[in-house]
């Protein structure tokens, strides 16, 4: 992010980039950001236009002591009943879809 925040700067010197970054869903209407970049899915707004700029993939991972006390799981059902790390809801985290 910092090299087109500095570009945007360098081609326009009169703006004064204010950059923040938030483990969290922010507000962007409310908190006063005039753009966003969120990862995840972001709240439904009529005040808001929202534009995909890319997509990610999400890597199940797990140290080999874990799998030693838990088992490796071989089909994606057996996660059911494993715990994990995922992001909250508003983030698109807890919806476990494997393909």
């Amino acid at each position: 992010l910092a090299p087109a925040v500095q570009s945007y700067a360098a081609r326009y010197p009169d703006v004064v980039p204010d950059v923040t970054l938030a483990d969290r869903q922010a507000d962007l209407v409310d908190e006063g950001f005039d753009v966003g970049i969120l990862i995840g899915r972001p709240a439904r707004s009529a005040s808001i236009v929202t534009r995909r700029l890319t997509t990610c993939q999400l890597t199940v991972c797990a140290t080999p002591a874990y799998l030693e006390r838990h088992g490796t799981p071989t089909r994606p059902e057996d996660l059911r009943s494993h715990p994990c790390l995922s992001r909250p809801p508003e983030q698109g985290g807890e919806e476990r879809v494997f393909s």
